[in-house]
């Protein structure tokens, strides 16, 4: 099996958003205009870094692509540009691999990445994740850079020392803390491996919130998830044990009456 970051990143969000997303391959709700904004700048920003940091570098990328993008988003694309360039102007370092896909393996299986950036400044690794929207969960973050962590660890023989996050919609650059025991970047990746392997596929969000913004709870989906989890039952509510609380919860197969109950699984 071939794992990906992102694959992981899911599995650990949820388990069976990433069984939706990766297995049953359905179609879900996609912000494909904010999708196309962000590979984008991400285009823009790596041409920045390859040039040496030349904002005119990265500008010309957005003329290029000015079409996909319409007025309002290429001028909030042009702003961000000019203010990370401030910004990176005042930081040392310098960038070793930028926009770089990496291959390793984990519990035997491949483990394929793509990493926006590893710096280098003084005798560490900075590890840089570029995100371009406002907000971010930085629980999530974390779980996405221990993986990646873990992959340029296993390239360079050391892991980065630092994480950082570039917030671009919010204008921050974030320090993020981060896991530097190699023990422990290999531990956390291989049990996201191996929930994967054993067919994990609950609806166990890490953070039970995320239930309320769950693209594979759109409409439509509330059956699916019945068929799908018990498909010996036909009962019109699934019954499972949330992995934070230990309690059982059930989840409405009606859209309109569906709700996750009992216990930190309340979104009501």
């Amino acid at each position: 099996m071939k794992f990906t970051a992102t694959l992981l990143r899911h599995q650990y969000l949820c388990p069976y958003l990433r069984f939706v997303t990766y297995e049953a391959r359905q179609p879900l709700p996609m912000f494909g205009r904010r999708r196309r904004f962000g590979t984008v700048i991400h285009e823009a920003i790596a041409e920045y870094e390859r040039q040496g940091r030349s904002l005119d570098a990265a500008l010309a990328v957005l003329d290029e692509r000015a079409a996909e993008l319409g007025d309002e988003k290429l001028a909030e694309a042009r702003a961000i540009l000019e203010w990370r360039h401030t910004e990176r102007s005042r930081e040392g370092g310098r960038p070793i691999m930028i926009e770089g896909p990496l291959s390793t393996s984990i519990l035997g299986h491949r483990l394929d990445v793509r990493v926006d950036r590893v710096d280098v400044a003084g005798s560490d690794l900075v590890l840089v994740e570029v995100k371009s929207g406002k907000r971010a969960d930085i629980d999530l973050v974390r779980a996405q850079l221990a993986v990646l962590a873990y992959a340029v660890y296993r390239l360079f023989g050391r892991a980065p020392q630092a994480w950082k996050l570039e917030l671009l919609g919010a204008r921050r650059m974030i320090e993020i803390p981060s896991v530097t025991a190699p023990q422990e970047l290999a531990s956390f990746t291989a049990n996201l491996a191996r929930q994967v392997l054993e067919g994990r596929r609950e609806p166990e969000p890490y953070d039970p919130s995320f239930c309320r913004r769950c693209p594979a709870s759109s409409k439509g989906w509330a059956g699916a998830i019945r068929l799908r989890l018990t498909r010996r039952s036909t009962s019109a509510v699934t019954s499972w044990t949330c992995g934070r609380c230990r309690r059982l919860a059930r989840f409405a197969s009606r859209p309109r009456q569906r709700q996750l109950t009992a216990g930190c699984c309340s979104t009501s």
